[in-house]
């Protein structure tokens, strides 16, 4: 798959991403995203646990060895 060039580039002012067409704005995750903090009224909901090896997935799963959770603080 090939992609035409745009008239013009700009720096995009951090490391890993050289440049950015000109027309676009470089933003920081933080202003694009809002933290939603919202906790539960029942505690009937599934607890997650995140992992960058394994992604998404719920924290009743049994854990193979090596792998860690957070501490459950409820």
């Amino acid at each position: 798959m090939t992609f035409q060039m745009y008239s013009s580039y700009k720096d995009a002012g951090f490391v890993g991403l050289d440049q950015v067409p000109s027309h676009w704005d470089v933003l920081r995750f933080k202003q694009v995203f809002g933290e939603v903090n919202e906790r539960s009224t029942t505690g009937e909901e599934e607890l997650l646990s995140v992992s960058e090896y394994y992604g998404v997935k719920p924290r009743s799963q049994k854990i193979d060895e090596g792998e860690h959770l957070s501490p459950d603080f409820s």
